[in-house]
């Protein structure tokens, strides 16, 4: 699937990973989309270090897969290197 910006807010505000980030887009930003992005990575990074556990391996991987889908429509991580 080829994401918009709409498509990926909707689709991300839908997922578990993104109910369990701190909601970044919610606050004051110029470009709300990497608040998304970011808060949702930050979640999948901690899953996958074992700090957090109320992720399922499932939920995680559509994380995962959605953020590798959308980092082109991020500004500032473009180039952001998983560590997962």
């Amino acid at each position: 699937m080829e994401y918009t910006i709409d498509s990926a807010v909707k689709t991300a505000h839908s997922m578990y990973v993104y109910e369990s980030s701190e909601k970044a887009d919610e606050k004051e930003m110029d470009y709300p989309f990497d608040g998304i992005w970011f808060s949702m990575y930050d979640v999948c990074k901690l899953y996958h270090d074992g700090i957090i556990e109320d992720v399922e391996k499932e939920e995680f991987e559509e994380a995962k897969q959605f953020l590798k889908d959308t980092q082109f429509l991020t500004q500032d991580y473009q180039d952001k290197v998983f560590e997962f």
